[in-house]
């Protein structure tokens, strides 16, 4: 499940040029290079399933990269759909609900259906995907060793 170029593209273009919170210091031009992590929520609708999505993206990247997390090699970018420039961000790229994409240059998966579908039946199966995900967008010289 990809998502097409032009879509990426405008979701760059949108982030980059939008007036985000300076606090979230979202720009993904800059950052090309970088695995860029992005979790859209609302807090207007609060439910188990997207509070448990940002948990356990969190905890894995926290847990797994967290030296990846400090070099800047991975990005982790929470955006509210509820506040004013994640409302504009949301309606420039259509997004409506919880959703998390994750993108390296012109690569970006789109997790959604799969978190919709593992977070609360299987949690670290979702985690496990996740992990799968980012490791294939890693450059291999940044990618966990792999234990036998």
């Amino acid at each position: 499940m990809s998502i097409s170029f032009i879509y990426y593209f405008l979701m760059l273009f949108t982030m980059s040029t939008s007036d985000m919170r300076t606090d979230m210091k979202i720009q993904p031009w800059k950052h090309w290079n970088d695995v860029q992590v992005f979790y859209f929520y609302d807090s207007r609708m609060p439910n188990n399933m997207s509070k448990e999505l940002g948990v356990l993206t969190q905890d894995l990247l926290e847990r797994q990269y967290g030296q990846r997390l400090k070099d800047e090699r991975i990005r982790f970018y929470k955006i509210d759909l509820a506040s004013p420039n994640g409302e504009a961000v949301g309606r420039k790229l259509d997004i409506t609900m919880t959703g998390l994409v994750v993108s390296r240059r012109n690569r970006a998966r789109n997790l959604t259906q799969i978190a919709y579908s593992m977070v609360l039946t299987d949690p670290v199966g979702f985690q496990q995907h996740l992990a799968y995900t980012i490791e294939k967008l890693l450059p291999s010289k940044y990618r966990t060793p792999v234990t036998p």
